[in-house]
């Protein structure tokens, strides 16, 4: 089931503010619900993008630019052209560093989105990010969201709801119906590597108040979404 409520920019990370890009237009106000979206001109920055309870889609719509992330410890350096997609899933954080200029769409869809059909489990923990690949299908999709806000389209929330839903249905069509790269790798579990760190700083502290919090960041998930796959790990054999 989809929100109802407005998408309004104090849910997002605040790109406009904290890094001063340069406005284009945003869905601020046009009583959107399932999607926030905004058209701007980023400048270099180095900023952390913390876990949100809702997906980010970033549209590179110049390009090529050259981007530094950080996602568990684990620094990954590109060289994107234009089109490429930067996609951060519900319970995930980053951390980014954009060394040019970029003309981009962000589009936040609600995790409703994403959820499963007939009673089937939501895929919304199992999905990867993307860090700056290509999709034509992701590609036109997002233009069109952007062309919406650029184009001051009126009624847009009437149209933008079957957008935002292809948009999330493409990427759970990428996610799952594409072979796993690593074999035996479980999405909805900690890794082993996550296992290690969560020791690691637990032996470290045994003398303090340790919080979930804490723990959540050392794997760059939310505390809610960590909580969920340090259970589901313990239960592993």
């Amino acid at each position: 089931m989809q929100a109802t409520s407005n998408f309004g920019v104090q849910e997002t990370h605040g790109i406009l503010d904290r890094f001063q890009a340069e406005f284009r237009g945003s869905s601020e106000g046009l009583g959107w619900s399932s999607a926030y979206a905004s058209v701007q001109r980023e400048r270099p920055f180095d900023g952390h993008f913390h876990a949100l309870s809702d997906n980010l889609m970033v549209l590179h719509r110049g390009g090529p630019v050259d981007i530094t992330y950080v996602m568990e410890g684990k620094s990954v350096a590109r060289h994107i052209p234009r089109g490429g997609v930067f996609f951060l899933p519900a319970g995930h954080a980053c951390n980014v560093v954009l060394h040019e200029a970029l003309e981009s769409t962000h589009i936040y869809l609600r995790s409703d989105l994403f959820g499963g059909r007939d009673g089937a489990p939501s895929p919304i923990g199992g999905l990867a990010p993307m860090l700056g690949d290509q999709d034509a299908v992701l590609e036109h999709l997002a233009a069109a969201i952007g062309d919406t806000i650029t184009g001051g389209l009126p009624a847009s929330s009437l149209f933008v709801d079957p957008i935002a839903q292809a948009i999330a249905n493409r990427f759970v069509a990428i996610n799952f119906h594409k072979p796993s790269v690593e074999a035996g790798k479980h999405p909805n579990l900690l890794s082993v590597k996550q296992m290690a760190r969560i020791r690691e700083f637990v032996d470290a502290n045994l003398d303090t108040d340790i919080r979930l919090d804490q723990l959540a960041e050392l794997c760059g998930r939310s505390t809610e979404y960590f909580v969920r796959l340090f259970k589901a790990s313990m239960r592993e054999p």
